[in-house]
Formats: structure tokens, C-alpha cells, sequence
């Protein structure tokens, strides 16, 4: 007898795509969620903001306007650090460089369209 999804497998019933998200977001820290929108949707402001900047006001200057938004965003989040958002921690440069890179990427590409 062959088993088809969501029928009887080894005793278990397979879960369906669609409930295994639904258990995955009722598990989901709301905090999380909101920090990763939050992100998203400023990222997104930004690259829209560095298009209007450049391409309506005629600043030609992409590396110098990039220094300002990681010069802003250092300062916020020291700014964000001493009234308590969040704990500083030191790590090995080890540890976060896959990161770092990560993120790198991701300011060059997201800026591709400018």
C-alpha cells in the first residue's frame, strides 16, 4: 500500500506544508518577527531615499553617502546601547566575519539599482 501525503506514514500523520508553517509561526518570538520587518522595511527606505538623493537632487557621491548611512547607523545603535535597547558584546572576529560579509553583500547589491 503506498502512502501519500498527509495520509498514515510509520503510524504519524505527515504534516501538510501548510501546517507545519502555521506551527512554525505560532512558535515565532513576535519580537523577532518585528525587528526583521522593522529591518526590511528601513532597508528599503534607505535604497529608495539613496535613489530619490541621487537621481532627482543629482548627488553623485554613492561611497560618501553610504559613510553617512553606516556613520548614522554606528551612532544610533551606541546611542541605542547606552540607554538600554540592547547589551554590547564583544566576539571574535572569527565568529561574526560570515556576517559581516553577509551584510556587505547585501548593502552592494540592494544599491545595484541606483
Amino acid at each position: 500500500e503506498r502512502a501519500f501525503a498527509g495520509e498514515c506514514v510509520s503510524g504519524y500523520v505527515a504534516m501538510s506544508a501548510v501546517s507545519k508553517l502555521r506551527a512554525n509561526l505560532a512558535a515565532a518570538d513576535m519580537k523577532v518577527a518585528s525587528f526583521m520587518l522593522l529591518n526590511f522595511a528601513s532597508s528599503t527606505g534607505i535604497v529608495v531615499s539613496n535613489k530619490i538623493v541621487m537621481d532627482k537632487l543629482g548627488f553623485k557621491f554613492a561611497t560618501t553617502l553610504t559613510f553617512v548611512h553606516f556613520t548614522m547607523t554606528f551612532l544610533m545603535l551606541l546611542f541605542a546601547s547606552v540607554v538600554g535597547v540592547f547589551e554590547r558584546k564583544k566576539l571574535p572576529i572569527e565568529k561574526v566575519a560570515k556576517l559581516a560579509a553577509g551584510n556587505m553583500g547585501f548593502v552592494v547589491l540592494t544599491n545595484l539599482s541606483l
